[in-house]
């Protein structure tokens, strides 16, 4: 498999193989076999803390924009089921059939016993080769999709196909950290008590830059195993910032925010001996967040952003 991918690679068979590694990783994630050291992969309550709210604003800005709703990257269907509680239809995307499978299992299941008014329908797909019927959703939800979508212009393109004149396109995701974000995260692993003890993180931090060199500047090298990063999803990552610039390109930005500069990324690693500890300071980190990306104008890694696809003229 090569260490980068481009557009050009899709069809081929690394291509392919990425796509059932990208698979078998979300599922094994979803099995708990994965450590990715995140407050959403820890613990419901920490993950509430650090973005609980801005999961809930972007599932209201959904629902207040209309009840067909498209959601990419879904996995199994929890926060589609959360639409369908409140009247939506919803269909949800996802390249995992092994989480489609048993999201759809769990959602027969579950909409027998609780009788939801809306309802949720899941599919396998893949993102960079999505084909969408033209003017069927009145929104479209990408929840920590675009940064694994390799062809988003592609992508893109479907989704203004896909919506009704008007309709919504709803973003929470995340980007490459800013200067100031990578130092304040740096700085609080550093100072915090977190699963490296204190005496191993001058070295561990060591470790982690050289493991930045060997990926993105010595792609080809075989790193030490020092030197090599947690385990990732294939497609983690892949593009970042440019989305944004895609979806100005395509669509009528109504509203855009960047928050969370570090506070979701330490509190996964916090270790303070108790869970209420570190959910306390968990939620002193996040005051502290957004009080730099406020008032001194540091630029968080994930943004929220709300944009329509115009009326015909």
């Amino acid at each position: 498999m090569p260490n980068k991918i481009s557009t050009d690679d899709i069809g081929t068979p690394a291509y392919y193989e990425m796509l059932r590694q990208e698979a078998d990783f979300w599922e094994r994630r979803a099995r708990g076999e994965v450590d990715m050291s995140l407050a959403a992969t820890r613990d419901p309550e920490l993950a509430a803390v650090v973005a609980g709210d801005l999961l809930a604003h972007t599932l209201d800005l959904a629902v207040a924009r209309g009840k067909h709703i498209l959601e990419l990257a879904c996995a199994s269907g929890d926060l589609a089921i959360q639409l369908a509680r409140r009247g939506c239809r919803v269909d949800g995307v996802d390249i995992s059939w092994g989480l489609v499978r048993e999201g759809m299992r769990q959602i027969a299941t579950r909409h027998q016993a609780e009788h939801w008014p809306g309802a949720v329908n899941l599919f396998v797909g893949d993102l960079n080769r999505l084909g969408l019927a033209a003017n069927t959703y009145d929104v479209v939800l990408a929840i920590a999709a675009f940064h694994h979508v390799l062809d988003l212009p592609s992508l893109m393109a479907q989704i203004e196909k896909s919506l009704k004149p008007g309709g919504a396109l709803i973003c929470l995701d995340h980007m490459e950290p800013s200067l100031a974000g990578r130092l304040l995260r740096y700085f609080f692993l550093f100072i915090l008590p977190t699963e490296v003890p204190y005496w191993r993180k001058p070295l561990h931090i060591f470790n982690r830059l050289m493991a930045r060199v060997y990926k993105y500047l010595l792609p080809n090298r075989q790193a030490p195993a020092a030197f090599v990063l947690p385990p990732r999803s294939p497609f983690e990552d892949i593009t970042g910032s440019e989305a944004i610039d895609l979806i100005r390109q395509h669509f009528v930005v109504e509203s855009y925010q960047t928050p969370q500069a570090f506070a979701n990324v330490v509190a996964g690693h916090l270790r303070l001996g108790s869970r209420e500890r570190e959910i306390k300071l968990a939620r002193r980190l996040r005051k502290l967040d957004d009080w730099l990306v406020q008032h001194i104008g540091v630029r968080g890694e994930t943004y929220v952003l709300s944009a329509h696809k115009a009326q015909p003229s």
